[in-house]
C-alpha cells in the first residue's frame, strides 16, 4: 500500500505545482484554439449539471483512476514480473472496463482502497491483513451505498477541471479572467465552488425513472 500513498503524494505535489504555475499555463493554453476552450467549458458545465445522467461514462473515467491507484499498490508485489507502469495500466483498464459494465463497481472499489489502507494500520486477530480486509469491506460497502453521491462528485470533479482549464486558456483573450491566472487562490476558490455546487445539485436530483411500457406492447402480451 505504500505505493498508493507515494503516488497520491506525487499527484498532490503535481497539483500544487500546476496551481503555482497558473500564469505560465494560461499563456501556454491561450496559444491554442479558443473554440476548443469554449467547447471544454460547455462539456464541463454539462458534467457539472448532468454528468450523473451518464453513469457508465463517469464510472469508466473514475474506474481508470482508481484502477491506476490499485495497480500502484500491487506493483511492489509483482516486482520482477512486470513494470510498475504496466501493472498500473493493466489495472486501470480492467477496473475501467468493469465499471463501464457495472457502474456500482467503481464506488465500491473507491471506498475499498482507502479502507484497506486504513485497516492495514490495525491488527485484527493478530494479522494486519485481516484489518485491511475488514476496512476494505466496510468502506467498500459504504461506497456502494453512497454510489449516487460518489458518481455526482466524480462528474463534478471532471467538469471542474475542464471548466477551470478552459477559463485559464481564455484568460489571455478575456482580461476579466486574468485574475484567475495571476491569483491561484481565486482559481482554487472558483474550482471549490463549482465542485461543491455541482456535487450537491446532481446528488439532489431525482433519479430518472424507467419509462412505462407502451400500451400497444401490453396488448401484444
Amino acid at each position: 500500500m505504500t505505493g498508493v500513498l507515494a503516488l497520491l503524494q506525487a499527484w498532490l505535489r503535481t497539483a500544487e505545482s500546476l496551481v503555482a504555475r497558473a500564469p505560465e499555463l494560461s499563456a501556454w493554453a491561450g496559444a491554442g484554439s479558443w473554440p476548443a476552450a469554449a467547447g471544454a467549458v460547455l462539456a464541463g458545465l454539462l458534467l457539472l449539471v448532468a454528468g450523473i445522467r451518464v453513469p457508465r461514462l463517469i464510472a469508466f473515467l473514475g474506474g481508470a483512476a482508481v484502477g491506476w491507484l490499485l495497480g500502484a499498490s500491487l506493483a511492489p508485489a509483482l516486482h520482477g514480473v512486470a513494470g510498475a507502469t504496466a501493472v498500473s495500466g493493466a489495472a486501470a483498464l480492467i477496473v475501467a472496463l468493469g465499471a463501464l459494465a457495472g457502474p456500482p463497481l467503481y464506488p465500491a472499489i473507491l471506498g475499498a482502497l482507502p479502507g484497506a489502507l486504513l485497516g492495514g494500520q490495525l491488527t485484527l486477530m493478530g494479522q494486519p491483513a485481516f484489518g485491511a480486509a475488514a476496512g476494505a469491506l466496510a468502506l467498500g460497502l459504504a461506497g456502494y451505498l453512497l454510489r449516487r453521491l460518489v458518481l455526482a462528485a466524480t462528474a463534478s470533479a471532471v467538469g471542474t477541471i475542464l471548466v477551470c482549464g478552459a477559463l485559464l486558456a481564455l484568460s489571455p483573450r478575456l482580461p476579466q479572467l486574468g485574475v484567475l491566472a495571476h491569483r491561484p487562490l481565486a482559481l482554487l476558490a472558483v474550482a471549490g465552488v463549482l465542485f461543491v455546487a455541482g456535487t450537491a445539485f446532481q446528488a439532489g436530483t431525482t433519479p430518472r425513472a424507467a419509462a412505462p411500457p407502451d400500451s400497444r406492447d401490453l396488448g401484444r402480451l
